[in-house]
């Protein structure tokens, strides 16, 4: 019986099929177990297949010419690049509805606070699918390991080149034929998406996982190495649309000037969450300053949470990849205009300076100190936990740095209580054991855990009105609070559609913003608006020395206001409520290279 086993393993046939099969496999499995609910190009659509298959010969051609150490090396490896590419992928679209991207790869020790998340992702199918290609990959290198190693034919080798060409061509002219009936250079088109990485999700449909991340690094190394010079063709035009946004005054203008401005990015504060049961004080600031009701926090590159730091603090996006722009100038950036005001200017934050390069990052933005690593055992001994934003004003040390006295400040702080993950954190687990947090069932553990985080955020807020008062600066102090993104982590995505009003993930990017000053008239302002026009809005409100023809993004009582908010792929929401898709979407393509453009060139450093 063994015997007969071992003549099945090390038939050449066999070897080969169990190693295509093992490739294949994984390609088959993405495709139909993950993508199996997208719709903008069948999963039984014959292109995917044929440039996977392209890929998988291009590897069977290598491991056949490699002795049979090299060719075991080499096919261990590229399994194993690919099933941790596809695992990668599945798992960052569960989470975040959207494929990752090569150029994320800086921030992989940020993703690892998503960790937690990944168990409740595997279900009963997708074990069976890791059973069966375990058993795959076992034959095939028990295959590789028994049988001789067989020297390939000069004709069996042009057999298999030709067997390569021949499925990229079939692929292409599969695209090409079942097209969506769109033009090849239409962005509907799934040629279009072959050559465009522009909208990950589609291009992973049009070409498969395989051929995807070949794609996507081989776009992320031509886009370092041309730098800035493919997008020289848009510097007249960003110029021209920078100058629409003419100086004028309103009747918002110069409201809190030479007021003290605390600058809170609360960390996950989506608007759901403000009720008065779980967050009375942030509810009160919210019911009596300027409420507004239709501002979006979209997100693009750098991590969702540096993502919303960088547009609030220098008007623009981070539309390329993380490390762009850590070294330009932003002379217009908010921290600037207030320190030319004669602010004193600093931005705190429990994490250490290296994380997300905040240290680097937050002098660039004009800073002139970034107050951090304050999660330590030096202050947890004396009793202060940052990871409680609590700590910020219960220290004498931190509340004195966040509101010096006797002079005008801007203080940018970033809370974390209610940051990833929302449970198996440190303050959950602490209410969970001295029964501060109760639950019948597992499945409303995270919900309550979240509220309960919520807060601690809003009693850091009581403390700080508590301390301004005690201060006696309170009539001469602005809060300005705004969330950084939406609870796009919380992991029952049914309950958050229900919650957000909206299955639509950037619809759902709709978060708070609130204003606040004692004795400010309330308003409830539904502008349409987004992260970026902060700086330009705030400049206004505080009467600062500042030029809009220096931004893309524009003052929301402006008459020049944009009316869209744009998002990462180029898909646009209007002013009417009107969803627009990046194919047909006007002005989120051209915003999104006029991003790019200013700082890939480092334009303000070049004026």
């Amino acid at each position: 019986m063994f015997q007969k086993f071992t003549k099945v393993v090390t038939n050449k046939y066999f070897n080969l099929s169990l190693i295509i099969l093992s490739y294949l496999f994984l390609a088959l499995a993405f495709r139909f177990f993950v993508i199996k609910e997208n719709s903008f190009y069948p999963i039984y659509a014959l292109a995917p297949l044929f440039f996977s298959l392209a890929i998988i010969f291009l590897n069977v051609l290598f491991i056949k010419v490699l002795p049979k150490i090299g060719r075991i090396i080499y096919y261990l490896l590229t399994v194993i690049i690919n099933t941790i590419f596809i695992a990668v992928q599945y798992f960052h679209y569960q989470i975040l509805g959207s494929y990752f991207t090569i150029s994320e790869i800086f921030l992989s020790k940020e993703g690892l606070t998503y960790l937690y998340i990944i168990p409740k992702l595997i279900n009963y199918k997708l074990f069976i699918i890791i059973i069966i290609f375990l058993i795959i990959l076992f034959l095939s290198l028990l295959s590789l390991l028994k049988s001789p190693r067989t020297k390939l034919s000069l004709k069996s080798t042009f057999l298999t080149i030709g067997l390569i060409i021949l499925c990229h061509l079939l692929g292409l002219a599969s695209l090409l034929i079942f097209n969506n009936n769109e033009k090849p250079g239409s962005k509907l088109s799934p040629f279009y998406n072959y050559v465009h990485l522009e909208v990950p999700n589609r291009s992973i449909q049009s070409i498969g996982i395989m051929e995807y991340n070949i794609h996507d690094i081989i776009h992320f190394i031509s886009r370092k190495l041309m730098g800035e010079k493919e997008l020289k063709i848009y510097e007249e035009d960003v110029l021209e649309f920078m100058e629409r946004n003419k100086p004028e005054t309103n009747a918002y203008t110069g409201l809190f000037k030479n007021k003290n401005l605390i600058y809170i990015m609360l960390e996950s504060g989506d608007d759901w969450l403000i009720t008065e049961e779980y967050m009375p004080t942030l509810t009160k600031l919210k019911e009596e300053g300027l409420n507004f009701t239709n501002r979006y926090s979209p997100f693009f590159y750098g991590g969702y949470t540096f993502n919303a730091e960088f547009a609030a603090n220098t008007g623009l996006y981070l539309t390329t990849d993380f490390n762009a722009s850590s070294n330009n100038y932003f002379p217009y950036s908010l921290p600037n205009l207030f320190k030319n005001a004669g602010y004193t200017v600093n931005s705190f934050h429990m994490n250490a300076p290296s994380f997300y390069e905040r240290g680097k990052y937050h002098l660039t933005f004009g800073y002139s100190n970034y107050y951090g690593d304050y999660n330590t055992p030096k202050y947890k001994e004396q009793g202060y936990n940052y990871v409680n934003d609590e700590a910020w004003l219960d220290n004498p040390e931190t509340a004195n740095l966040l509101i010096p006295k006797n002079q005008k400040f801007m203080s940018f702080l970033i809370t974390y209580s209610m940051h990833l993950p929302y449970i198996n954190n440190e303050l959950c687990d602490a209410a969970l054991r001295n029964g501060e947090i109760t639950y019948n069932d597992y499945s409303e553990l995270e919900l309550k855990c979240l509220h309960y985080l919520s807060t601690k955020s809003d009693l850091m807020l009581s403390k700080l009105l508590a301390k301004l008062e005690e201060d006696n600066i309170i009539d001469n102090t602005v809060i300005i609070i705004f969330a950084d993104h939406d609870t796009y982590g919380f992991s029952d995505k049914e309950y958050l559609a229900q919650v957000k009003h909206t299955k639509n993930i950037y619809l759902q990017q709709k978060t708070p913003l609130i204003i606040w000053s004692k004795n400010l008239e309330h308003q409830d302002i539904d502008t349409l608006m987004d992260t970026a026009d902060l700086v330009p809005t705030i400049a206004n409100l505080f009467g600062l020395d500042f030029n809009p023809r220096n931004y893309l993004s524009t003052d929301v009582f402006s008459q020049n206001h944009a009316p869209y908010v744009y998002f990462q792929y180029g898909n646009e929401l209007k002013a009417d409520g009107t969803y627009i898709d990046n194919s047909y979407a006007e002005n989120a393509p051209l915003m999104l290279k006029y991003n790019e453009y200013l700082l890939k060139t480092d334009y303000y450093r070049k004026e």
